[in-house]
């Protein structure tokens, strides 16, 4: 059972959540403030925002919940030994996205490379040579960079689009069924529009960057996660087209 650990950034975002919850009751039971608070949900502009800040939101209160992880047993531990606990603090948010926040490079490389931006000295067939080394975790998956690089970038941006092209279509149908304005296609285009700049959002972000030099640091975002993230970006503008957007 992992050492729960409460920060004083953790209670003020609590405290702040409780605040919100007693107003949210407080608006319910109040006739005046429930009219006003219902136009601001019927209110396509507003809606889009609120998609926005919630997702922003989310991500603040799954970091907010951290822990000390519980140590295994040293060998030879007696039953009643007290339980010994990690001095690294983490949250939530740190164990979901445990795959990229341990997938540690050396030193810096440029966004979607493949391998490290320093030259290393190398053992090659033998010989000793000075070149660029491989990634350890940035386009791993690939086995002969120089020909498939390309060819990945692009079927994954091609993925990203489609998905994207995807959601925004059901988006558009699955909006007005459930606020009953199926005849408000303005705000349908609005609401669309932004949750789909919030899905390449999430999709993009720097490739296999890391900040440090000559140190293990972690990459900021996954390989995978940029290109996808071009694909959506891209639906963003042929969503707002299609939908009669600027």
């Amino acid at each position: 059972m992992p050492k729960l650990v409460f920060l004083a950034t953790d209670v003020a975002l609590f405290l702040q959540l409780a605040v919100v919850a007693f107003y949210a009751w407080h608006a319910w039971n109040t006739p005046t403030l429930r009219q006003t608070w219902r136009h601001v949900l019927h209110d396509a502009a507003a809606m889009s925002a609120g998609v926005v800040l919630s997702l922003f939101l989310l991500i603040a209160v799954v970091d907010s919940f951290h822990f000390r992880s519980l140590l295994p047993p040293s060998l030879g531990a007696p039953s009643t030994e007290q339980a010994a606990y990690s001095t690294r603090t983490l949250s939530l948010l740190d164990l979901l996205l445990s795959g990229p926040r341990e997938a540690r490079e050396k030193t810096y490389s440029i966004p979607l490379g493949t391998h490290q931006f320093s030259k290393e000295s190398m053992q090659i067939d033998g010989k000793t040579v000075r070149d660029f080394p491989r990634l350890q975790y940035g386009g791993r998956h690939l086995k002969e960079t120089q020909t498939e690089w390309a060819d990945d970038i692009i079927q994954r941006s091609a993925s990203g689009l489609l998905c994207g092209l995807l959601i925004a279509i059901g988006g558009s149908f699955v909006k007005p069924c459930i606020l009953g304005t199926a005849q408000k296609s303005a705000g349908a285009r609005a609401t669309l529009a932004f949750a789909m700049i919030v899905l390449s959002s999430v999709g993009g972000g720097g490739g296999p960057v890391t900040s440090g030099s000559g140190e293990e640091c972690s990459p900021v975002l996954t390989f995978t996660g940029v290109e996808s993230g071009i694909g959506t970006r891209m639906a963003v503008s042929l969503v707002i087209r299609a939908f009669g957007g600027g």
